[in-house]
């Protein structure tokens, strides 16, 4: 019973550290746009998450690393991912996708697809955009895209498995 509140425990803390993603300086008060993580649940077991980690090299709550926080093989996977304010201007996104089983023992006899990179990225003041795109076997991408009219707003990066 102690394993179990003890793991619950670390699962609510990493949890609550991801409910406030610092994607936005303390102190701006200039133009935003919002940028959201995706991700696309097989079952109860499985979702492919993209997200984006990183805004000019600083490392901000992303979507990959709150469902690895909050999975477990004893709840369903969800597939809810971040959504977060980025200032509108020029900057250096890192943006990924990847595979997340409830147990990491799967990732063992599963296929796991990841890709990762950096692309450059210029939001429009007010604008919504969405991190997405595909894994799978022979190719995986990951992309930023307007969330209302779908148009690719940056390089796409690609792994061919």
């Amino acid at each position: 019973m102690k394993k179990v509140l003890l793991s619950l425990a670390v699962v609510l803390a990493a949890a609550g550290c991801m409910s406030h993603p610092a994607s936005v300086p303390e102190g701006y008060a200039g133009p935003v746009a919002k940028v959201e993580d995706s991700s696309v649940l097989y079952g109860m077991r499985r979702v492919d998450v993209f997200y984006m980690s990183h805004i000019d090299g600083r490392q901000i709550s992303d979507s990959l690393s709150y469902t690895r926080a909050t999975s477990s093989a004893f709840t369903p996977m969800t597939g809810d991912v971040l959504d977060r304010e980025i200032t509108a201007e020029q900057h250096t996104v890192t943006i990924g996708a990847r595979v997340v089983y409830s147990m990491g023992i799967m990732e063992w006899y599963s296929p796991v697809y990841e890709v990762l990179g950096d692309v450059a990225f210029r939001p429009e003041p007010d604008k919504r955009y969405v991190v997405t795109g595909k894994l799978g076997e022979g190719y995986s991408a990951v992309w930023i895209e307007d969330k209302k009219t779908k148009e690719i707003v940056t390089k796409k990066i690609v792994m061919r498995n």
